[in-house]
């Protein structure tokens, strides 16, 4: 919303447009991987599945328990 209004910083403090640093990051990584075969790393603790325990306690925290039984993540 901010960009699309040409504010690009608020009190002196930059503001990013994510959607357009997120852009800006795929394209990189599309001319990496043609430049040399780069791919992005599937290990370590940010592509780690959750446990489903922890699923479940997040789900029905937040009461989206009956999404469980109907085909969704665990």
């Amino acid at each position: 919303m901010l960009a699309t209004h040409g504010i690009n910083a608020v009190d002196g403090v930059p503001v990013l447009d994510s959607l357009g640093a997120w852009v800006k990051q795929a394209e990189a990584m599309v001319d990496l991987r043609r430049a040399n075969g780069t791919s992005t790393c599937n290990r370590g603790y940010f592509s780690a599945q959750p446990a489903p325990d922890r699923v479940r306690e997040v789900f029905g925290f937040y009461g989206l328990s009956t999404l469980l039984h109907a085909g969704g993540p665990v």
